[in-house]
């Protein structure tokens, strides 16, 4: 058997040429062995060597890394989305929205020490158009990529301030957030009587001794109810008095809080007598006092004086009711023994009964005038009714002088002449019942009925007053 040469395909010994490729054959070219066709060389990388089977230890090892990528992973985005401050924007709408008052301050920070109405606050916020409000914190966070360390200021559609929002680094150089503050106005509160105590809410307020004018309140919008008490040797005071604070931002304002108590000056010719109030002794002389007062309103108070000449003789003034007092003053002076003596010079059939008519005229006359004082607030109107030095001039001239022009008028509805008696020298001493209504500036009023003395000097047919007692007075609100 043989093959080809050329192709290499199997050849009978009888075949001369190849029917598969027609090369000639020869004996030269003929062989035994079958020629195979030459393939270009191969190149093949060398055979790897088979990897060794992971430990245990390190397939748990690459699970736990795993884990704990996964898990930063997961962790970023739920401390991302955690501390998101848009979210507490959209809270707070959302508690704008239901006017949920709790809700929506649990996204603000709020000074725990002032005085805060949630409910009245929520509404001033929503009366500050709270979609600017609200715009103007969306544009603070989406406007923060220049990582400003600036505090955004947030202020209402009138222009106050009602929120700060500071940014606050929850880990520093990789997660912040925001905190909205709003900051509450400061209330200086001002009263007439110390020391005193006031409560608003939960809130004690202590005024000290002399510091009147000098608390600080820190309060939101809101209103709220002030109680005011103090105890003076004239009995307990209290006062009530409303709130309103309008505006927040740190404003400062101002607020009275007055206790309604009333004090009276007072004329006397011993200052070192010592005031009794109710029976007892105050044990302050009258050189150490101002004024008379104050007094509860309402209560009922007595007191006068008490002195002691060298003979160690006690003199006590007349004793004043507080509810009996209409003017501003009281006369606490001491008078003699000579003073208390009415003269009876001439027996009752000899009196001349002319100059006691005359001289009860002259006293209702000056009533007159002293009606068109006090509603003018012109003590010349009675000055001419009035003794030049006597202690009737210096008490009405003082009393006209201290009243302001506050819209109060006097009607003075009867003047009744009970008796003119003879009293010392050329005197008489004329009794008189008067009513009148007092109508204070806010239009409440009061009526008096009282019982006075007029001491009236006559000199030839000239008539003049050197001293008015109230004997007694009857005061009734209407």
């Amino acid at each position: 058997m043989k093959y080809c040469t050329n192709c290499g395909e199997q050849l009978t010994d009888e075949q001369s040429f190849c029917t598969e490729c027609g090369e000639k054959q020869g004996d030269s070219r003929i062989v035994n062995q079958p020629v195979r066709q030459t393939e270009p060389a191969q190149y093949s990388e060398p055979p790897k060597a088979p990897r060794e089977p992971m430990t245990r230890k390190t397939k748990i090892g690459m699970a736990v890394a795993a884990v704990i990528v996964i898990g930063l992973i997961s962790a970023h985005f739920i401390v991302t989305s955690m501390i998101d401050p848009m979210k507490q924007v959209q809270a707070m709408d959302r508690a704008i929205t239901d006017k949920n008052a709790d809700a929506f301050f649990e996204n603000v920070s709020v000074d725990k020490e002032a005085l805060l109405h949630k409910e009245e606050f929520l509404s001033y916020i929503e009366s500050s158009d709270w979609e600017y409000v609200r715009s103007q914190m969306i544009n603070a966070i989406e406007n923060d990529a220049q990582k400003t360390a600036f505090d955004h200021k947030i202020t209402g559609a009138y222009g106050d301030q009602l929120f700060v929002m500071k940014k606050v680094a929850v880990v520093p150089k990789l997660y912040h957030t925001y905190e909205i503050k709003t900051i509450p106005n400061q209330i200086t509160v001002a009263t007439n009587y110390s020391p005193s105590n006031f409560s608003i809410d939960d809130l004690a307020v202590d005024v000290e001794k002399g510091k009147e004018n000098g608390t600080v309140v820190k309060a939101y919008p809101g209103v709220y109810e002030l109680a005011g008490k103090a105890s003076s040797d004239y009995g307990d005071l209290a006062a009530t008095e409303t709130l309103e604070v309008t505006s927040v931002g740190g404003a400062k304002e101002e607020m009275a809080a007055e206790f309604p108590v009333e004090t009276y000056n007072f004329q006397t010719d011993h200052s070192d007598a010592v005031l009794f109030i109710n029976g007892k002794s105050t044990k302050q002389k009258l050189s150490s006092l101002d004024s008379i007062g104050p007094f509860p309103e309402g209560e009922t108070v007595t007191f006068f004086a008490e002195w002691k000449d060298k003979e160690g003789k006690t003199h006590q003034t007349r004793t004043f009711d507080n509810a009996q007092i209409a003017s501003g003053s009281v006369d606490l002076t001491f008078e003699s023994e000579e003073e208390d003596i009415v003269t009876a010079a001439a027996p009752e059939g000899e009196e001349d009964f002319f100059v006691k008519e005359e001289v009860g005229n002259f006293v209702l006359a000056f009533r007159d005038a002293y009606e068109r004082a006090l509603n003018t607030i012109d003590y010349q109107v009675i000055s001419s009714y009035l003794r030049s030095g006597s202690k009737a001039e210096d008490d009405l001239k003082e009393y006209i002088g201290d009243l302001k022009d506050e819209g109060f008028s006097y009607n003075f509805t009867e003047n009744t002449i009970l008796s003119a008696k003879p009293y010392k020298g050329n005197s008489y001493l004329v009794t008189t019942n008067e009513k009148f209504i007092f109508t204070n500036h806010e239009g409440d009023q009061t009526h008096y009925d009282r019982y006075k003395d007029y001491v009236v000097e006559v000199s030839g047919d000239e008539f003049q007053i050197s001293r008015i007692d109230i004997n007694e007075t009857d005061r009734d609100d209407l």
